[in-house]
């Protein structure tokens, strides 16, 4: 990762919990990799839904989804002529 004048060195952790905060699964990559290149390696497959930030909006997202049978729960994001509906909001 490039810093402003100099390389900075960044890692992102990223975790699989369970809804009572049981960690099941663990993934360390470089700062400089997209989030949603480490969702397949977080994915033990018994999972039933899929809570996230807007960074795992996309296809290939979904594609996991529909192949582990997951409700797809990650967050939406307005745009600037398209706000959010109050369902989107609702999730």
């Amino acid at each position: 990762v490039k810093g402003r004048r100099q390389a900075v060195w960044g890692w992102q952790a990223f975790v699989n919990a369970d809804e009572d905060g049981f960690v099941r699964r663990v993934s360390v990559s470089p700062g400089n990799r997209a989030e949603v290149d480490s969702l397949c390696d977080l994915v033990v497959g018994d999972e039933t839904a899929l809570y996230a930030d807007s960074a795992y909006i996309g296809p290939r997202t979904r594609a996991l989804l529909a192949h582990h049978a997951m409700r797809d729960q990650v967050q939406r994001h307005g745009v600037r002529r398209r706000k959010l509906t109050p369902q989107e909001r609702a999730r």
